[in-house]
């Protein structure tokens, strides 16, 4: 152990005798620092006017503090930009997926004579993918001519009068013997004005006393009516094959329905 301690203490020693001209050193280091920082000193050991100026900064700073709490800074007022009114997107799509609505037509063709006509039509039309209505009308028409004697008062005056014609070498008569002209007689029924009236002429030279009157009946007259959308089924060429079957119809566009 006692030579344990002996290392100890000349390890002691040879640490201190290098240590010590160290301290030497960063004393003298020390000193350079300072000597170029100046006098140093602290805040108690100030001079007076060194004070007073920072007292004056500090009280400036406070002023210019309290100003800026006291006095807020007004910001201008800036209107906001205006709203642009957009169109959602689902509008926008569902807008150009509308489709332009199709307009509905509707045409007649006629006018026909005979309901087999008609018929014979409608079933062309239906062919081309059309579905036709027949409609018709009846009225009163002009027919033609009579050449008669009035109505006579009585049945047996009309035959008297019907036998003087006969003697007379008048051919074609019979008597009416209903209706509106019951008891009348007549002489001829003729399509043309001229020869009726030519027929009036020569009756009347034997001392009769006859009339020309329009001769009336019922028409029933018939016309086809269908409907379509877009371009009409009944071409130019389609419609010439048609009129073979009626030269004399017409077709014109109506309102429909």
């Amino acid at each position: 152990m006692k030579w344990l301690f002996s290392i100890l203490i000349i390890a002691n020693l040879g640490l201190f005798i290098w240590l010590y001209p160290q301290q030497d050193k960063i004393s003298t280091s020390t000193s350079v620092q300072h000597e170029n920082l100046g006098e140093l000193r602290l805040v108690g050991e100030q001079p007076p006017e060194v004070e007073e100026e920072a007292d004056d900064a500090l009280a400036v700073l406070l002023s210019q503090t309290e100003r800026s709490v006291e006095t807020p800074e007004i910001i201008p007022e800036v209107e906001p930009p205006p709203v642009i009114a957009s169109t959602p997107v689902d509008a926008v799509h569902e807008y150009q997926q509308v489709e332009t609505p199709v307009i509905r037509q509707c045409r007649s063709i006629g006018i026909f004579e005979k309901r087999a006509e008609a018929d014979l039509v409608s079933v062309q039309l239906r062919a081309l993918g059309l579905k036709p209505d027949i409609s018709s009308e009846t009225a009163n028409e002009q027919a033609g001519y009579w050449v008669l004697i009035p109505p006579q008062p009585s049945r047996k005056e009309a035959i008297v009068t019907a036998k003087e014609l006969e003697a007379a070498g008048v051919a074609d008569i019979w008597r009416f013997t209903s209706g509106d002209l019951a008891h009348a007689i007549s002489l001829g029924l003729f399509t043309d004005n001229g020869r009726a009236q030519a027929r009036r002429d020569k009756i009347a030279a034997l001392g009769f006393s006859p009339e020309v009157r329009p001769r009336y009946r019922q028409q029933t007259r018939y016309w086809l009516i269908y409907a379509y959308s877009g371009e009409s089924p009944v071409t130019d060429e389609k419609w010439q094959e048609l009129l073979k079957t009626s030269p004399a119809m017409e077709s014109k566009s109506i309102s429909c329905p």
